[in-house]
Order: structure tokens, then sequence, then C-alpha cells
């Protein structure tokens, strides 16, 4: 999992980015093979942060020069009113 926050789009993408291109050299270096088929991207962020950064939050990240699969969300928990 890959934390990041930033200003704007652009910013929290080359942010992101450039953590995946640290784990890359990393798991080159410590020969750490890495099925990026089998790996994935997902972006969460608060809706706040929808409306200020952008309406368009597709972000594609890259390792071994191929796209990450984006996951999608688990839809939202049911709410409960308790026991009956």
């Amino acid at each position: 999992m890959i934390y990041s926050n930033g200003d704007n789009y652009s910013h929290l993408k080359d942010k992101l980015q450039s953590d995946t291109t640290t784990i890359e050299k990393w798991f080159l270096s410590n020969n750490v093979n890495v099925n990026v088929n089998k790996s994935g991207c997902m972006l969460i962020i608060s809706s706040s942060q929808r409306l200020r950064l952008t309406p368009d939050l597709d972000v594609t990240m890259y390792m071994y020069g191929s796209p990450l699969p984006k996951l999608t969300p688990p839809p939202p928990l049911a709410q409960h009113g308790g026991p009956h």
C-alpha cells in the first residue's frame, strides 16, 4: 500500500508514480520478481478531495513499463438498524 497526498491531481499522480518506481527499483535490486498482472492500483480519496482535485481521477501507475491493473473498490457496507 502506498499512501500519498497532494495539492492537485498532477502533483498527486507524480508522487504516486515516483513511489511506485522506488518500489520497483527495490524489487530489482533485491531480486524480487513481481507479476504486474497480479498487482493492482486503486485510488481512494475523500469526497471533499475528489471535488478539489479534478472531476477525472483516472490514475494509471506503471511498473516495469506496464500499467498496473486497476482494482475496483468493494461496494459500501449495508447500513443496518441493529437487532429487531
